[in-house]
């Protein structure tokens, strides 16, 4: 399927509470990505659809971050579709890693610093990632991790002293 007229979707990559990853061809950068779509059951929910797009825009913050997945596009729209395009990392997740024995538990445990650090950035910022798990851990095809899926980040509240919940 075509969406828009830039990106070829060819295979889904997975699926979790907010969204489903597909990869995809850019075809005006000759390149494979990954276009993330907002589920249709969270659509013209205005909470779910902010905190999606908010995933997408704390991500994008972070692109100099060598272990947390580059943001190429937020905000894109294709009739009812809302979708995001980061880079495609053909490494799977590290779960799947493991499980395949692609990377051991020592190698493993490197990659976690990485990203442990990154996950520190953010908390700098002053946002909590709140689901570091390693199916939210994506590969290189070298094996370099980098942490995704920031559908439930707490982002740092702009009025001094406001508190929230949920």
């Amino acid at each position: 399927r075509l969406i828009g007229t830039r990106y070829w979707l060819i295979a889904k990559l997975g699926e979790g509470g907010f969204g489903q990853v597909w990869r995809a061809w850019d075809h005006t950068a000759s390149a494979d990505v990954a276009l993330k779509f907002l589920r249709a059951k969270h659509r013209g929910n205005a909470i779910n659809e902010r905190r999606f797009r908010r995933g997408a825009r704390e991500l994008s913050k972070l692109r100099d971050n060598p272990h947390v997945v580059s943001v190429h596009e937020v905000g894109g729209k294709d009739g009812p579709l809302e979708y995001f395009v980061m880079e495609y990392l053909a490494g799977g997740d590290l779960k799947q890693a493991v499980c395949e024995g692609r990377v051991d538990a020592e190698a493993a445990l490197k990659m976690l610093v990485h990203v442990a650090r990154a996950a520190g950035e953010m908390h700098q910022k002053g946002d909590v990632h709140r689901d570091v798990c390693p199916s939210n851990i994506l590969l290189t095809r070298d094996q370099v991790p980098k942490l995704g899926d920031f559908d439930l980040v707490r982002v740092k509240q702009s009025v001094s002293g406001a508190t929230a919940t949920g």
